[in-house]
């Protein structure tokens, strides 16, 4: 008896029109509008903006991402204090409309990687490689944030935040030696641990790309004594002296 061959149809390939991939979803250890964040900010100064820092309406914003105004400064205040995203609102315009300028640190990602994608997944090692690709990238377009390697950016910050804590010191002993021998007026002073906290990573990284060590040094010597002498009365003593103005790009 003959067999009579017969063919069978390859099944056919459907195409998913889904948004979001699920599965990738899981490597994440971010809630999901954070993820979506966290790629919209990639995406725009990777290829929109070529690796620089943008500025972005909070409106747009809203439109793209689907996320709320109150939920979104709550996020982007997170990924502040995580070191790897500088963010400030441009005082101009209404409070909705208001322009917000970006600038993401490449480098900064790739160092707490661990607390954004979970570690043994492959979305993790995709990161990896992306980060560092992307680094190089914005290296060869000279963007000021990344002119230095990224183990260079952060001996130098560890190096400017002991010089800071130096002259802090020092300004102080010298005050409370003024004050105890009647040279100066006031009270004296207790000599306390600079609050350097991890969202002013990002206001260092930028005071060391913009201005000489010296520079800064000399600049923070005059403004400790100002504050000694109650010339200055700052709500947060480093907040004031990091405090960067987007608009005219400059420090206090």
């Amino acid at each position: 008896m003959t067999k009579i061959a017969t063919s069978v149809a390859p099944a056919e390939k459907i195409e998913a029109p889904m948004c979001v991939n699920i599965v990738r979803l899981q490597d994440y250890l971010l809630p999901p509008d954070e993820v979506v964040l966290f790629d919209w900010l990639l995406v725009k100064q990777c290829y929109v903006f070529h690796h620089k820092s943008f500025y972005y309406s909070q409106r747009r914003v809203e439109k793209e991402t689907r996320i709320g105004r109150r939920r979104f400064e709550t996020i982007v205040q997170k990924f502040k204090e995580q070191g790897w995203l500088w963010s400030e609102v441009a005082p101009s315009g209404t409070r909705r409309s208001a322009v917000r300028r970006y600038l993401v640190f490449y480098d900064a990602i790739a160092r707490i990687l661990p607390k954004l994608v979970r570690y043994d997944t492959g979305t993790y090692a995709l990161y990896k490689s992306y980060l560092a690709k992307m680094l190089q990238k914005s290296k060869a377009v000279g963007a000021k944030s990344t002119d230095r390697l990224p183990a260079d950016v952060e001996t130098e910050i560890i190096a400017l935040k002991d010089r800071l804590q130096a002259t802090y010191e020092s300004r102080v002993k010298l005050h409370n030696e003024a004050v105890a021998s009647g040279q100066t007026r006031g009270n004296k002073r207790v000599v306390d641990q600079l609050p350097f906290r991890e969202s002013f990573q990002g206001y260092l990284r930028k005071l060391i790309e913009k201005y000489p060590v010296d520079t800064i040094r000399h600049a923070f010597l005059v403004y400790c004594d100002q504050v000694l002498k109650e010339q200055l009365r700052p709500e947060s003593f480093m907040g004031y002296f990091l405090h960067y103005n987007a608009v005219t790009d400059e420090f206090p």
